[in-house]
């Protein structure tokens, strides 16, 4: 039997060592172990924690799972909640972040044709990525990187990096705007809404809202009380189209109206019975992404 030599085992492998030891000194630089001969889908951007925040209080309204769709033209976010009550999409433009880099190979990717052009859809787990953020200040630039070869994501604030490993899109479906004849127009500020959902909260879990020619009213009953808030063109608040009345959980819409500035200005369309459409822009530097937040009405027994 040949002995081995003392000391042999202990050895360091070179390899091992310049890994641990030699870290990368780019910032937006990817896992080692990609393997570059295959085809893969690169992004990085920059922002700041109140502009990314801006966006992902929104979609954490409707949900803490979602996808992202990525193009050399920017991003786009389509989401439902579980209970299907709700849901939302935006359409970020790549002029929103700061050094939007995008790159896809041609070839397969997990199965799927893609070109340069291809959205690529990557998983996010919303509560990861907000429990990196919240404990930097508002100003803090954040500096994000993704590699379709390692499936993970990479955020950095100052010294301080995390990767987040993406979610499975299997399950995660994009869905689809319903095509509704909404014929009535109601244009307010987002002021106008929060102060009505918080009056009807005193008294119900639910909203009317009834509009006409002469403005709209929000109203909420109870067992005992009712609270009723009439706003109109004195207000700053305009109707056009039918006039119409609906019920809307008032939890849901509470959430929503909560991620975004009392500035907002809303253009709701909705309908006796039927769903509310909300529109809206946030603006960053003179761009600005859109938004429509859609909401099932409760629809009462006769």
């Amino acid at each position: 039997m040949t002995k081995k030599k003392k000391g042999k085992e202990s050895e360091p492998e070179p390899e091992a060592v310049e890994t641990v030891e030699a870290p990368s000194e780019d910032i937006l630089e990817f896992d080692k172990t990609a393997k570059d001969d295959k085809p893969g889908i690169s992004l990085s951007f920059k922002t700041t924690k109140a502009d990314m925040t801006a966006f992902l209080d929104i979609i954490g309204a409707v949900s803490d799972e979602f996808t992202m769709n990525v193009s050399k033209s920017g991003m786009k976010i389509h989401r439902v909640d579980p209970a299907h009550v709700c849901m939302v999409r935006l359409d970020i433009p790549k002029d929103y972040f700061e050094d939007w880099k995008y790159k896809a190979d041609k070839g397969f990717i997990d199965g799927v044709a893609v070109t340069g052009d291809t959205e690529y859809r990557i998983g996010v787990e919303l509560s990861k990525l907000k429990e990196f953020l919240k404990s930097f200040g508002r100003s803090d630039e954040v500096e994000f990187s993704y590699d379709s070869h390692t499936h993970k994501m990479l955020f950095k604030v100052g010294r301080v990096k995390r990767r987040i490993a993406e979610l499975d899109t299997t399950g995660l479906m994009d869905p689809k705007l319903p095509d509704l004849n909404l014929k009535t127009t109601i244009k307010l500020k987002n002021s106008h809404l929060s102060e009505a959902i918080r009056a009807v909260g005193q008294v119900s879990d639910h909203i009317r809202i009834t509009a006409s020619k002469n403005g709209m009213i929000a109203k909420g009953e109870g067992n005992t009380d009712d609270v009723e808030i009439p706003y109109g063109k004195i207000d700053g608040v305009e109707v056009s189209g039918d006039s119409c009345v609906s019920l809307f959980p008032l939890d849901y819409l509470n959430s929503f109206t909560n991620c975004i500035s009392d500035s907002t200005e809303l253009e709701i369309q909705t309908g006796s019975d039927y769903p509310m459409k909300v529109e809206f822009s946030i603006s960053r530097n003179g761009t600005k992404f859109e938004c429509v937040y859609m909401l099932a009405p409760r629809i009462e027994a006769d």
